[in-house]
């Protein structure tokens, strides 16, 4: 991702999460809204990745990673801060899509997320934490988590599908457009996907 594609996503999460008038961020900034905090949290969690793959890129120059890595390390401080803020925490190494829209508070994210998916708070995504090779989920584009929702281990969701409050997803679902609820969780329908 170059600075101008960074600057145009930025721009597209801030009117997703802030509108696009300025009197309306100043009221939410000036009323502590929670989804202001989340929107910066994901504002210098873009920095840093975009920083940190400056700093690991070998056509740089010496100059510019020494740069990139002061770069990093501020924004770092920023997102841990916005961390505590918003309640959501999501690994660097994560790879998050375009408009990731969270609604809520409780979010940890390790794993890969499509463009459009929405976490509405208290949902975890990561490994299961009993092997070494860390696996991770792997979410598709569009793709509706409810409250409470978990998934674990090396899982890979389609596209457009719908994670019910609650549920525990603990395998793949190969099928667009299904509806998921349950513990553990199983394919109730499919939408048209």
């Amino acid at each position: 991702m170059n600075k101008k594609e960074l600057k145009k996503l930025l721009n597209e999460e801030k009117k997703l999460y802030l509108g696009d008038t300025g009197k309306k961020i100043k009221q939410m900034k000036k009323s502590r809204h929670k989804r202001y905090f989340i929107c910066m949290y994901l504002y210098y969690f873009r920095l840093c990745q975009y920083y940190r793959a400056v700093k690991k890129d070998s056509n740089t120059s010496y100059f510019e990673k020494k740069f990139a890595g002061y770069m990093f390390r501020h924004y770092n401080k920023l997102r841990n801060i916005y961390s505590y803020k918003s309640g959501v925490e999501i690994g660097l190494n994560s790879k998050i899509g375009n408009c990731c829209d969270i609604w809520h508070s409780g979010v940890v994210i390790n794993g890969t997320v499509g463009d459009n998916c929405v976490f509405h708070g208290n949902n975890t995504l990561g490994n299961k934490g009993i092997s070494k090779e860390n696996l991770q989920p792997v979410i598709g584009n569009n793709v509706d988590i409810g409250a409470g929702a978990v998934i674990i281990g090396d899982v890979t969701i389609a596209d457009n599908c719908i994670i019910g409050a609650g549920s525990v997803v603990t395998k793949s679902f190969s099928e667009n457009g299904s509806v998921i609820a349950g513990v553990p969780g199983k394919i109730l329908n499919q939408t048209k996907g």
